[in-house]
């Protein structure tokens, strides 16, 4: 961002701290290098120490990670941060993320004393916060100053408080101003002669004073960003536009009780008491069985645990234990599946061992050839059902068995009953015959004289 970038940008900041950034930056724009570094040593002798243009990274106590969000607010911090300090945005969304990431971090606590500052970057960590609601709790106090650009971005927050009764909060607005260049330049006998193209690319140019139609569209960009400012802060206090326009908004300053009084904060809380609160949560959370006590100051409320403090990263271990859990369950399906594999045929058991839990390689493995000893059975069995059934009248043939001649002097009944019982006791005559039914039919017809025996051996 270029120096003219900064004086002709909307801020969204207190109008007074918005002055002090112009004039900086003013100076900046027509002093030389000396004179800047004689400006800086003046303010260091002034407040006793060096500038320090150097951002406070995120910390954390007791699992609860600190995000300092101080001075003017920036996406990237410059010459500012040198005289009144600042906060880059984007610092402050990489810190935000990380925190949001760690295992070892379960709240997070917005520490707010700023102004506001630039509007780009701005929405942006307020929608990473808001949409990052439930996650793990966020709670955000002002120390001092929560205005404009600051509000914006505490507002986001879960919960937010103010942490005395000379808190200021609020400046819902925005801010933009034209830099008009043009006599100075003249004075040192620069013209400069703009080359554009598009009616509004160069509307407000600073090297000649501003036209209607300039402050016209200069309005109008400040209007759309206001818009988007009231709907964000609605949205991240649950309430409608028009409450945050008629009550909350139009750049007003709401000094402590009045902050609460019109929904701007949820009431009074420091900073010690809210990480205290955010530490005695957790440990609510964890271990429910154990009491604490609480005690209201100034609007808000402290926890003051009776119970030992324990390690900040519990939830790094129940996260490692629940890794090492899903491990040893995929790894015993596995197993299961693999005797699956081995003897095919049991995927229905197969697929009730692998979900219920608890049974091991070796368990499945025992229950699968049980399973398979069973079904072999039940082949066997049935294929002694399906077997067909032995000869009823087949004697062994190594039992001593004699046959009964057969005559003319027989009836037919009687050379059947001996047919009978020649075909009984004699297996041989089941080479012979193909059936006793054809033997009788033999025996009638030998006994009626219509067969007659060749080559018969004498007996």
């Amino acid at each position: 961002m270029t120096i003219i970038d900064v004086l002709n940008s909307p801020w969204a900041i207190a109008p007074e701290k918005y002055a002090e950034i112009r004039d900086l930056y003013e100076f900046h724009l027509h002093a030389d290098k000396s004179d800047i570094a004689a400006k800086i040593a003046a303010a260091e002798a002034q407040i006793g120490r060096p500038m320090e243009n150097q951002y406070r990274t995120l910390e954390v106590d007791g699992g609860v990670g600190i995000l300092a969000i101080n001075g003017v607010l920036a996406k990237r911090m410059n010459l500012m941060s040198a005289f009144s300090g600042g906060t880059s945005t984007q610092l402050l969304q990489r810190d935000f993320s990380q925190a949001m990431q760690d295992p070892l971090i379960h709240s997070i606590l917005l520490v707010i004393d700023s102004p506001g500052g630039e509007v780009g970057g701005t929405q942006e960590f307020c929608n990473q916060i808001f949409e990052s609601r439930g996650t793990k709790p966020i709670v955000a106090v002002c120390e001092g100053m929560m205005a404009s650009a600051a509000y914006w971005i505490g507002s986001s927050a879960d919960e937010l408080y103010i942490s005395s009764g000379t808190a200021q909060v609020g400046s819902i607005g925005v801010v933009a101003a034209h830099t008009d260049m043009s006599k100075a330049e003249a004075n040192r006998g620069v013209k400069v002669t703009e080359i554009s193209a598009g009616k509004y690319k160069r509307i407000a140019s600073e090297h000649e004073p501003l036209s209607p139609e300039g402050r016209a569209e200069l309005q109008n960009q400040v209007d759309q960003i206001y818009t988007v400012f009231v709907d964000d802060v609605a949205r991240n206090l649950g309430v409608s536009p028009e409450k945050v326009l008629s009550e909350m908004a139009e750049g007003r300053i709401f000094i402590g009780q009045k902050a609460v009084d019109v929904g701007l904060v949820d009431g009074k809380r420091t900073t010690q008491q809210a990480l205290q609160q955010l530490k005695d949560d957790r440990q609510q959370l964890l271990y429910p069985n154990r009491s604490a006590s609480a005690a209201n100051h100034d609007g808000g409320s402290t926890m003051s645990t009776t119970a030992v403090t324990q390690p900040a990263d519990i939830e790094a271990m129940r996260k490692l234990a629940f890794e090492e859990g899903c491990n040893a369950e995929r790894a015993r399906i596995q197993a299961v599946e693999e005797q699956g594999s081995i003897l095919p045929g049991h995927e229905d058991l197969v697929a009730k061992l692998k979900y219920d839990g608890k049974t091991t390689g070796q368990e499945a493995a025992a229950q699968i050839l049980a399973a398979e000893g069973k079904r072999l059975k039940g082949v066997a069995a049935d294929l002694h059902t399906d077997a067909p059934k032995p000869a009823p009248n087949s004697p062994a043939e190594t039992t001593a068995r004699t046959t009964q001649k057969i005559d003319s002097t027989m009836s037919p009944e009687q050379v059947t009953a001996v047919a009978k019982k020649n075909w009984e006791n004699d297996p041989k005559l089941h080479r012979e015959f193909t059936s006793e039914g054809a033997y009788v039919a033999f025996c009638k017809a030998e006994a009626a004289g219509r067969v007659k025996i060749l080559n018969k051996k004498p007996a």
